[in-house]
């Protein structure tokens, strides 16, 4: 039986999303919405790594790095289970999608070049 990419979504939200916390709920209700308008109408067999580098491109368009890795996060997290706990898929396709290079961020307290917090 083929199923489509809306059908695992949809049971990954009822199954999967209530035993997040709320905060973690809503995000990846969000993210879940926007996979579901992608991927929704197409088959499982037809979500392929090419398709997901053109969601992900598509994505960051509009987001950051961050926020894409994100949603990419949230989606691979569905395909596992569906790989491991359901059955439906034999491997996750996103296993070979990379993640967007994130930038480094703070990586500590700058010290004043004279060594000293006051002049």
């Amino acid at each position: 039986m083929a199923r489509f990419g809306g059908e695992l979504l949809q049971r990954y939200r009822r199954g999967m999303l209530p035993h997040k916390r709320r905060g973690t709920q809503a995000n990846q209700a969000h993210h879940l919405d926007w996979w579901t308008e992608a991927l929704g109408p197409w088959p499982m067999a037809d979500v392929t790594p090419a398709r997901l580098v053109a969601c992900r491109d598509e994505l960051a368009q509009t987001r950051a790095p961050g926020p894409v890795n994100q949603y990419l996060r949230t989606l691979s997290h569905a395909f596992s289970v569906a790989v491991n706990e359901w059955g439906w898929l034999e491997q996750n396709p996103l296993r070979r999608v990379r993640l967007l290079p994130e930038p480094r961020g703070r990586t500590g307290l700058r010290v004043p070049a004279s060594g000293s917090w006051t002049s």
